[in-house]
C-alpha cells in the first residue's frame, strides 16, 4: 500500500502478510496464525495558516525529515485436543512484538522518539458441556516488555531518556 498523500511530503508506504494454516486429525486440531506488519509515513499533521494554505492549498509545514516508521509482528500456535465429545482441551501461545519511533524537528536538532516492547504469553483452557452444565475454565498468563526512549538525530546511542516498562500477569 502506497501514496504520495494530498499535502506535500504526507506519503506513506506499507506492507504487510497474513498467514494462517492448520492440521486436523481424529481428535486434534493444530492451527498457526501469523501477521506482519511495516509502515514508513511522512508527517504532516501541523496546522498551516490559512495565508500559506491559500497560495498552496497542499502545503505542509513539518520538514521532510519529520518522519515516522513502525512495525508489528504477531505468532499465534493453538492446539485442541476432544478429550470426548463433551470436554476439550485447549492450548495456545501467542507473541506480540513492535517497534518504530517518529522523527521531529525541535530546530536546530531532530529528535527521534522510539519504543520496543515485546508481549508473550500462554493460555490453557478446559471446556466442557453436558444437558444441564457448560463449563469454560482455563488459566492464561503473559509477561510484557516496553522500552521508551529518544535521542537526537543521527546519534541514536546516545540517549536523552530511557524508561523500561514490565508486566507480568497470571489470571
Amino acid at each position: 500500500l502506497g501514496t504520495d498523500g494530498y499535502r506535500e511530503r504526507s506519503g506513506t508506504q506499507a506492507r504487510s502478510f497474513f498467514v494462517s494454516g492448520g492440521y486436523a486429525k481424529n481428535k486434534d486440531l493444530l492451527k498457526i496464525t501469523a501477521f506482519a506488519g511495516r509502515t514508513n509515513n511522512q508527517l504532516a499533521y501541523l496546522a498551516a495558516p490559512l495565508s500559506d494554505i491559500q497560495k498552496n492549498p497542499r502545503i505542509n509545514p513539518l520538514t521532510p525529515e519529520e518522519t515516522d516508521r513502525f512495525e508489528q509482528d504477531l505468532v499465534q500456535v493453538q492446539y485442541t485436543h476432544r478429550l470426548t465429545n463433551r470436554a476439550s482441551l485447549v492450548a495456545s501461545g501467542y507473541y506480540i512484538r513492535l517497534a518504530g519511533g517518529y522523527n521531529i524537528l525541535f530546530s536546530p536538532v531532530l529528535q527521534n522518539f522510539a519504543v520496543d516492547s515485546d508481549f508473550g504469553g500462554g493460555m490453557l483452557s478446559y471446556h466442557f458441556t453436558s444437558q444441564h452444565l457448560t463449563l469454560h475454565t482455563g488459566i492464561h498468563a503473559n509477561t510484557y516488555r516496553r522500552d521508551h526512549f529518544s535521542a537526537i538525530q543521527p546519534n541514536l546511542s546516545e540517549k536523552l531518556y530511557f524508561n523500561s516498562g514490565y508486566k507480568n500477569e497470571v489470571s
